[in-house]
This record gives structure tokens, C-alpha cells and sequence, in this order.
């Protein structure tokens, strides 16, 4: 309907308008761009990299389909986490999870290598994939990582610098 109504300027979406829907409602769009966890092949060209397309083959053998977006990539990386963090904690107990999974300098996932810490239980540094979108396909532009977050008076223990992972 924007492209119908005849503006063509760039549209910037995050990682809710992205993948196979997108094309599938709005057709073969162009200068359209958004933030994703990582680069999913059934739409993605430029960065998919192997751990990914694992993730990616994995998923197509259990349930059958192709995975048409990356939402599920963040839900399996935060899994991932907390399974790594339980088998160094030997223990489901809670403090016990905790003290190991902020105990650690980097865990990797598909988005990249993050950390938790006391203070802030999100992965850290936020990554995303920005994708740009032409005549339909989507293309890596870059890979982008937050490096400081905002106060905005919420309160939020997560505002500032964010941590480096070291490689």
C-alpha cells in the first residue's frame, strides 16, 4: 500500500517484518530494511554461516518445514545458554544456574558470542543481522552490535556501556 501510493522512500523495520511473510504479503519489495537475529537461508544470502544453516537443516528435519523467519534462533540461543549453564553448574538449582551463567566470559550462539551478568540478565552485546530487502530478496548489509544503551530514567540495569566478549 505505501509503494500504491506512491512513496518510495526507505522503510526500516526490526526483526518482526522480516523473512518469507514479508515477501508473501507485501510482494517483492525493495529499499526496505530490517534488523535480524541472524541470516536464515529460505531468505537470506550474504552471512549465513554454519552453525545456522545446522539450526536452520535441523529444524526443517523435525517439524517438516523451512524456518521462515529468525525469532526461533533467539528463543534456542537463550536454551542454549541455560543448558550450558546447568551442565557447569551441575544443577538446576537456581542460584547455583545463575552463579555459573554469569560466572562465564562468552558463550556462543547463533546471533554470536554474548555474556550475562548480575546486573543485566540479557545476552550482551546485542547483535543483529541488518538485511536489506531488494526486487524480494534479502541481503546482509552488516552485522551490527549494540555498544551502549540509553538511560531513559526507567530504571533499567541494563542502560550504559555494553561488555566486550573477548575472542
Amino acid at each position: 500500500q505505501i509503494r500504491d501510493a506512491g512513496i518510495n522512500l526507505p522503510i526500516v523495520s526490526n526483526n518482526s517484518v522480516d523473512g518469507t511473510l514479508l515477501t508473501d504479503v507485501a510482494g517483492p519489495v525493495s529499499n526496505f530494511f530490517a534488523m535480524s537475529a541472524v541470516c536464515i537461508p529460505s531468505y537470506c544470502e550474504g552471512a549465513v554461516t554454519d552453525e545456522v544453516q545446522a539450526f536452520f537443516d535441523n529444524f526443517k528435519a523435525k517439524y517438516g518445514v523451512e524456518l521462515t523467519n529468525s525469532y526461533p534462533t533467539r528463543g534456542y540461543d537463550l536454551a542454549s545458554a541455560l543448558v550450558a549453564a546447568i551442565e557447569e553448574a551441575g544443577s538446576t538449582e537456581g542460584a547455583a544456574v545463575a552463579e555459573a551463567l554469569f560466572s562465564r566470559e562468552r558463550i556462543d550462539t547463533l546471533a554470536g558470542p554474548v555474556r550475562f551478568t548480575p546486573e543485566c540478565h540479557r545476552p550482551q552485546p546485542g547483535t543483529h543481522v541488518v538485511v536489506e530487502y531488494t526486487d524480494g530478496k534479502a541481503n546482509v548489509l552488516t552485522t551490527w552490535t549494540v555498544k551502549q544503551i540509553p538511560d531513559i530514567g526507567d530504571g533499567s540495569s541494563c542502560s550504559g556501556e555494553q561488555i566486550s566478549i573477548p575472542e
